[in-house]
């Protein structure tokens, strides 16, 4: 290939190279939009190990105080950007020895303070809560303030010092904005059990196809994934075909062997081949991991069914140490009265009063059941198992459906039929009516 040649070819291939990546970008978009439908929201106690969405309302111990505004929010971030105008003068050599000159003006704003206050908080619902790390998530958050103000306003000066910008125009945007208490939140990522308790928190994983806490809704979410999967789809598209025309103009050279219309055809074949293949390969993967999540939900039911035997044989054996216990006072108590009523009043033999010490040691050693403390924290534990049992059971029965509905879909059916995938039944009340049988000694 002739030299002058070679650059417009590596310019088609930088610019191919541009589009097809942007093509990928939209198919990782449009995934995590499919996820984003496919993945079922769970109630915040029935959070566990995995990926999850939850929706409810932020609350967290302390309250925080935003910088700018001082409103009270769970999380908040604020910022400062300085107004600049800068003017630019080039002066550049023409013919005849003249010059030229041309001028260019610059104006933007630059960020010149800010900080955020990334705290864990809680998401509640009916059900309960669950903790959430927002450090890594990409946040969509409620604006609490925003102004522009001149060099004169108190304000100008309050988080930032004196002009740090050159061709600043002695202006000032503020910006603060977080989530306030109780504002209605959705979250999305990967959950993974609390250090040191028995308790589930969303966390910044690098693994995970998303990570997002959002204010404004799911439906908000997957329209921004979707527009973005657009957006880069139609960018890839022109950007390919114009690489495609670059590169068969450039290979055709001067004597025009090969209509550069051809570059717009071949383009647009490979750019076929490539979403055909990327959507199949988007689509099996998708539902192989939500056929993974169906049956990760099932395992955590194992998991509670396993935890609620374990806990039953202990409370067992408590209230069988507590029959025990009150067996024998009971024994002790009607021998004490027998000794107390042996010997009338008045008349030698043993007297009653003998008797009331030891009395009142066995009385002051009677535990009521009530307020035995093993017994109370194994009953909280066996409530709490059995709420979890049943919130296992509805989280297995949401992802099983979305897993149902995903291979009803056409073409997605289809594909799972080639990866023998099929319908997963749902829990129905007769599959868990047996009740654990006790045996009291």
């Amino acid at each position: 290939m002739p030299a002058e040649h070679t650059v417009p070819v590596l310019i088609g291939l930088v610019v191919g190279a541009a589009g097809l990546f942007l093509q990928w970008c939209s198919l990782r978009a449009r995934a995590r939009a499919g996820l984003l439908r496919d993945l079922p929201t769970v109630p915040a106690a029935a959070v566990s190990v995995g990926l999850f969405e939850v929706q409810g309302r932020a609350s967290a111990t302390p309250v925080l105080l935003s910088a700018v505004s001082a409103t009270e929010c769970v999380l908040h971030r604020w910022s400062v950007a300085e107004e600049y105008r800068r003017v630019h003068t080039e002066v550049r050599a023409v013919a005849g020895g003249r010059t030229q000159t041309s001028t260019r003006v610059e104006q933007g704003w630059q960020r010149i303070a800010g900080a955020a206050e990334l705290h864990a908080f809680d998401v509640v619902d009916e059900s309960g809560g669950v903790r959430v790390d927002p450090v890594g998530a990409r946040l969509e958050l409620q604006t609490f303030h925003s102004e522009v103000v001149g060099a004169g306003d108190p304000r100008y000066h309050a988080h930032a010092s004196a002009a740090q910008v050159s061709g600043s125009t002695g202006r000032r945007r503020l910006l603060d904005e977080g989530i306030t208490v109780d504002a209605p939140l959705f979250v999305v990522g990967r959950a993974r059990w609390r250090t040191g308790d028995v308790a589930a928190e969303f966390a910044e994983d690098p693994e995970a196809p998303l990570y997002e806490i959002s204010v404004r809704g799911e439906r908000a979410v997957q329209r921004r994934q979707r527009f973005g999967g657009a957006t880069a789809l139609v960018l890839g598209l022109l950007i390919t075909l114009a690489a495609g025309w670059l590169l068969v103009r450039a290979a055709s050279g001067a004597d025009g062997q090969l209509d550069p219309r051809w570059g717009f055809l071949i383009a647009a074949v490979v750019s076929a081949i490539l979403q055909l293949a990327g959507w199949v390969l988007v689509t099996y993967n998708s539902v192989v991991d939500l056929s993974k999540r169906v049956d990760r939900a099932g395992s955590t039911i194992d998991i509670e069914l396993q935890r609620r035997a374990d806990l039953l044989p202990r409370l067992v054996a408590c209230l069988d140490v507590e029959r025990d216990h009150e067996r024998g006072v009971q024994t002790a108590l009607a021998s004490l009265r027998a000794a107390a009523r042996a010997t009338a009043e008045g008349l030698p033999g043993e007297d009653a009063r003998s008797v009331s010490e030891p009395l009142a040691v066995v009385l002051k050693a009677y535990p009521g059941l009530d307020s035995d403390a093993s017994f109370q924290q194994l009953s909280r534990a066996l409530i709490i198992a059995e709420d979890r049992i049943a919130r296992s059971r509805a989280t297995y029965n949401d992802f099983a459906t979305s897993f149902n509905t995903r291979l009803d879909r056409i073409p997605d059916g289809w594909i799972a039929g080639r990866v023998r995938r099929e319908r997963v039944a749902l829990l129905a009340a007769d599959a868990f009516r047996v009740r654990p049988e006790l045996c009291w000694s």
